[in-house]
Parts: C-alpha cells; structure tokens; sequence
C-alpha cells in the first residue's frame, strides 16, 4: 500500500489516505464483496488483516455498513494470555492494537482516532463471544473481522461462524503455519465448510508478501521442515498460488 496522493475517485471519501497496490485491488474490489463468509489465509506480511480492515472502513464510510468488530483469540507465543500479568483491559491491548495500527494507515492518526471515537468499531476478545450475535439489530449491515484464526479450536471457530446473522458479514484471516496453540482447528474447519456455498477463501502466495524477501525465504524453509515430502514450492504449489475467483 501506499501514501494517497490525489484525487482517485475511487476513494474520494474525504478520510481514506492510502491506494492499495493491484493485488490488493483485486482482492478488495472483486473477493471480499461477494461472500458472506470469506478467508484469507497465508504467510505473515502478506496484508490480510489491512486488506479486510481496509475493506471494512469504506464499507463504513459508504454507509453499506454501520460498524466493524475485529476479534482476535487471547493467545500469545508459547504462553497462554491467562498467565500475562495486569488487568484485562491490559491483556487485550496488544491484540487490539495492531487493528489500530492498521487504522492509523488507512484513515491517518486523526482520521483513526475520530473513527474510534464515532464508535463504528468494536475490539472483542474470542473469549468473550459466548451468546452474542452480530448483526441482530437495526443498525446496520456489521462486518466482522476474525484474526488469526489458526489459534482457535474448531469448536471456537464454528462457534463464531454460527453468530452471523444475514445482516453481517464475516471475514477470517489466518496463517496455517503459525498456530500458538496445540491443537489448531483451522484446517478441520476449513474441510467443512467446504460443504457451505456461502463460504470462500483465498490462499495468497509470495506474491503478497508485504515485509521482506526474507521473510519469503524463512516461510518457504519453514514448510519445508514441517513437510519433508512435499516437493519444493512451484506455481503449481496452493502454498505459492493464489485460487481464482
């Protein structure tokens, strides 16, 4: 992505203040808007969480939504959140913070901070879903944003899955190879919805690392380690290769 430096019609809305490249783009303009339930699932850096945010705010701006609400499971790397010292509200910050980092990109530090406060965004801890439903009112159209969804079980996943109502959208992100909990149900929730028609996903390659080509090079030696007999990564490879849509 980068710095917006005139006036694209496109995104002429007075508070957007960054283009998305062509990848992007397309994923923004001709994926996200046609599913119910729709994934993104890749490496790191490869923009998953700011292309749904992204998509998320014009939405909002638009009017064609009234709120996002960005959940994000409680873990952290090799540790459970529960033995991390302060309040909740201390626990949940570092969580909640790369959504408002993200923010600060699109909209500016100014235009983020009045964002927040107009209350069209909502951070909920995946904990703490247990009897909500999103979208179950006459507010509007809500559009949320599940994170890092390979550190939930697949009971957790279904879980959140089953709280969208047709008045919502939901967006899942997530990476396959980085789960900080023993047991990742991602891949068995992915298995069965492939029986939903409502519900697509994406896996971005390479081509959508936004960090470093290191990072590239570390991602690819990592999957190799972890399976051996998996020839090295080609076009062909649904590791390297992004489905059509």
């Amino acid at each position: 992505m980068t710095k917006k430096k005139g006036g694209n019609k496109e995104y002429n809305n007075g508070s957007i203040k960054c283009e998305l490249d062509a990848l992007q783009k397309n994923v923004v303009r001709n994926f996200l808007p046609h599913h119910l339930i729709s994934g993104l699932f890749g490496q790191a850096g490869s923009a998953k969480d700011f292309m749904q945010l992204y998509y998320a705010v014009q939405q909002v701006l638009s009017k064609e939504a009234s709120k996002i609400v960005c959940i994000k499971p409680l873990t952290t790397i090799g540790d459970s959140v529960g033995f991390l010292s302060g309040s909740l509200e201390d626990k949940v910050a570092p969580h909640k913070q790369s959504f408002i980092d993200n923010l600060e990109v699109i909209l500016g530090r100014d235009g983020a901070r009045a964002f927040l406060n107009s209350k069209k965004f909502e951070f909920q801890p995946a904990t703490f879903l247990r009897g909500n439903t999103f979208g179950n009112d006459e507010t509007g159209k809500v559009i949320v944003i599940l994170s890092e969804a390979q550190n939930m079980t697949l009971h957790e996943l279904i879980s959140v899955t089953t709280r969208v109502s047709e008045n919502s959208q939901l967006l899942i992100n997530g990476d396959p190879l980085q789960s900080d909990i023993k047991k990742s149900g991602l891949n068995d929730f992915l298995h069965i919805m492939k029986g939903v028609e409502e519900f697509k996903y994406l896996e971005l390659g390479d081509e959508y690392q936004r960090r470093s080509k290191l990072i590239i090079k570390i991602n690819r030696l990592y999957r190799e380690f972890l399976f051996p007999s998996v020839k090295p990564k080609t076009k062909e490879s649904k590791w390297n290769q992004t489905k059509t849509f």
